[in-house]
């Protein structure tokens, strides 16, 4: 992995979450497109607080670090729980609404191993 991985798994993600977005309104209709959405919209804010976390609290010599890591746990797990009894709350008469909440928190997950597949699968075929 480079240091352009995360850049490439933003980008990647987008363009698959825009298509997720059309697929969501096609299968299960505006409410559906909007579980997708928003579920989309936590695994890039996950993604990106654990990137800012690991950038700024794992620098060699930083007396803060430690500190630093134990507010953004204690923040960002409440945080999480808010926004997941939140989609719950809100999809909590369309399972459709629940189902693409869940299957977009996937989003940047997939991407990242499905890219460090690709990564394996092309070093594999230059062996």
């Amino acid at each position: 992995m480079d240091d352009g991985f995360i850049g490439r798994v933003y980008r990647s993600s987008a363009y698959v979450g825009l298509f997720g977005v059309l697929a969501a309104w096609s299968i299960g209709g505006p409410f559906a497109s909007a579980g997708w959405t928003m579920g989309a919209l936590v695994s890039f804010g996950v993604l990106w607080s654990l990137e800012w976390v690991v950038r700024r609290a794992f620098v060699p010599g930083e007396p803060r670090a430690r500190r630093m890591l134990t507010r953004f746990s204690l923040l960002k797990l409440p945080a999480l729980l808010v926004i997941l009894g939140l989609a719950v709350w809100i999809g909590r008469a369309d399972t459709a609404f629940i189902l693409a909440f869940c299957a977009g928190l996937l989003l940047t997950q997939a991407v990242i191993i499905m890219k460090a597949l690709g990564i394996a699968l092309t070093e594999r075929m230059r062996s």
